[in-house]
């Protein structure tokens, strides 16, 4: 979930965690970033959405995390990238539906 540490993405990531949801919020703001991942019981991942090292942290969390729904609310998101990133996974597992 991005843009998690305040306003609609902090109220999205919030109600997905409540309705069970693992969730790893993503935001620039480490401090409230922190408050929010341990209000919703989720992980938090410090990254600039607006930089391409930012968006590579993103897309290899959630390679890693074999994440099912990706929620992007701030930032821009390559999402070719992640694809191809995925395709290359040594596991076989199927890209994230985006």
């Amino acid at each position: 979930m991005t843009g998690a540490s305040e306003g609609i993405g902090y109220q999205i990531a919030e109600k997905l965690a409540a309705n069970g949801y693992k969730v790893t919020v993503v935001a620039r703001n480490a401090a409230k970033l922190s408050s929010v991942a341990n209000e919703i019981g989720g992980g938090a991942l410090v990254a600039d959405l607006a930089t391409e090292a930012g968006v590579t942290a993103a897309c290899d969390r959630v390679l890693a995390e074999h994440c099912d729904v990706v929620v992007n609310k701030r930032g821009r998101w390559d999402v070719r990238k992640l694809h191809r990133r995925s395709a290359r996974s040594p596991d076989g597992d199927a890209p994230p539906q985006l």
